[in-house]
């Protein structure tokens, strides 16, 4: 899926997008045993920090789905 941010905060906008993505997955009655992360961002626009803060984000929400 993509998306644009809806909140201000990176992290926070890596576990919404993380969340979306599980919820295809549950709704078709899977569950979920590895993730992949493609990032497609403008790195002279957006710092790293930012991409970051954004795959943690995605990474606790994967971690907590186990």
């Amino acid at each position: 899926d993509f998306f644009t941010p809806i909140v201000d905060d990176p992290y926070t906008f890596g576990k919404i997008a993380a969340t979306n993505a599980l919820s295809d997955i549950y709704a078709m009655g899977a569950k979920p045993i590895f993730s992949l992360a493609i990032v497609g961002m403008p790195v002279d626009k957006l710092p790293p920090e930012t991409i970051r803060a954004i795959l943690a984000g995605g990474q606790s929400v994967a971690e907590a789905a186990g």
